[in-house]
């Protein structure tokens, strides 16, 4: 049998951790975690160099090269070892510019193929497992790797004086099953933190491995995310590697992480590879949108979202009131002040006197217009208004071509709309406010209307 120490880490420098585990090579490749109670671990070299845990855990102590052996023993006959040197390097200073914000818990990441941890700072609070920790100093495109279990890479330079960046492996799933609802755990959840107070400057992207024998249908995975507001799981999405077995998405910040399969979640088959796909699947997740009602099946059987399809006054209405949590009374509400009140249809009154009286939609002249499309001003200012935005000068100040188009009444909440990223310009450098926003659009829109309300994803 083929043993491989994992992770393969090559260095740590002192104070720094890594939690060692054994794996074993099956015959078909696959990497089989072997039982931990069956495995010795040994140090060799520096006296005093480093420490190691009986479950692994390696902490370097002071610098030096240290040979890591480890032996698991299936009989008195059969015993297997593999080695790894390891080099043990001096403490690296703090000399960047970042924010000094200090230790703590809130989201980040890193690395180069190493897991990390202090022994003092194994938190039993945050599950049972690999961990990692190490200083929050990463550079654009550095990676970690935990084989098999989870990767991350930072797409900037990120940096906090004083400050670690930490990983908890939570593998008792118990406590957070019945949060999940209908949803089943295909991997572990990983709590990734990173100093309290610290905002990333740049996406950072991960990957987390599932257990593809758990799997049904591949369609239905996506990461998760733990709504500490809420206590529920939250989905975010990401792209599938089948033969891999990992799924990957792109984050602005941390949180508890995991891969679910929803076996309920409607599959709409015109949104494979589409651009909105991720943000159409968590509305639907959160009951904004309905597969059932807003998903068209077909004679074929399929669901189709028509993600090109124009959408309505009334439906963004309805979109937007549930996103801030307006939750359904009854259709007999009185609209009497609107001429077209008699044509407002039962299933949208409600939701429209909502967003009236919060000041979010008023009627065109003297009449609702429920009907009409919505153009991108006029989604703007809604959204602009339901997140509070005080109205600016008129004079935009973001470079479209065609600023001078912008009715003042939109104006006025155009260059924070672009700067909190929650509406931008079109590929040709115009802004286009009268242009009849699409489905795919809307749900763009209420995604980051609910990602700003929550700081979430």
């Amino acid at each position: 049998m083929y043993l491989s120490i994992m992770p393969e880490t090559l260095q740590l420098r002192t104070g720094e951790s890594v939690k060692l585990k054994l794996y074993g090579m099956t015959m078909d490749n696959s990497e089989l975690l072997l039982a931990p109670n069956k495995v010795k671990w040994e140090i060799y070299g520096d006296e005093g160099a480093a420490t190691i845990t009986e479950d692994g855990m390696l902490t370097a102590r002071k610098t030096g090269e240290i040979v890591i052996n480890a032996k698991y023993t299936v009989s008195s006959d059969k015993v297997y070892e593999d080695a790894i040197i390891i080099n043990l390097l001096p403490q690296e200073e703090n000399t960047g510019s970042g924010d000094n914000s200090g230790g703590g818990n809130n989201g980040s990441t890193g690395g180069n193929n190493r897991r990390y941890n202090n022994e003092g700072d194994n938190k039993e609070s945050k599950g049972t497992g690999a961990s990692l920790r190490r200083n929050m100093k990463f550079k654009a495109n550095e990676e970690i790797n935990l084989p098999g279990q989870i990767r991350i890479r930072f797409t900037g330079e990120e940096e906090v004086q004083n400050g670690y960046f930490e990983v908890y492996e939570i593998e008792d799933l118990m406590k957070y099953r019945q949060l999940s609802g209908k949803k089943d755990f295909v991997s572990n959840i990983f709590d990734i933190s990173i100093p309290e107070g610290y905002k990333l400057k740049s996406p950072v992207e991960l990957t987390i491995y599932f257990n593809k024998n758990k799997v049904k249908d591949f369609k239905r995975l996506a990461i998760y995310v733990y709504n500490e507001k809420t206590g529920l799981w939250d989905l975010v999405g990401g792209i599938v590697d089948e033969v891999q077995g990992t799924i990957t998405v792109r984050l602005s910040h941390f949180s508890k992480y995991a891969v679910m399969e929803n076996s309920q979640l409607i599959i709409m088959t015109d949104l494979d590879n589409h651009w909105a796909k991720d943000a159409v699947y968590r509305l639907v997740d959160k009951g904004i949108v309905n597969g059932i009602v807003n998903g068209i099946k077909y004679a074929d059987g399929d669901y189709r979202y028509e993600p090109e399809k124009p959408v309505a006054r009334a439906e963004f209405s309805k979109m937007l009131a549930l996103a801030s949590g307006y939750e359904f009374e009854n259709n007999n509400v009185d609209l009497s002040n609107f001429a077209d009140d008699k044509e407002i249809l039962a299933w949208i009154r409600s939701y429209l006197k909502y967003c009236n009286e919060k000041g979010w939609i008023n009627g065109k002249a003297v009449y609702m217009k429920p009907n009409d499309t919505i153009t991108r001003a006029e989604a703007g200012v809604m959204v602009s208004i339901a997140l509070g935005f005080t109205a600016s000068n008129k004079n935009i100040k973001a470079p479209f071509a065609d600023k001078k188009e912008i009715p003042e009444w939109a104006a006025v909440y155009i260059d924070e709309l672009v700067n909190k990223k929650l509406m931008k310009g079109l590929p040709d450098g115009t802004f286009r406010p009268n242009e009849v926003m699409n489905c795919s659009d809307v749900v763009s829109l209420i995604d980051n209307y609910i990602r700003m309300q929550n700081d979430s994803y």
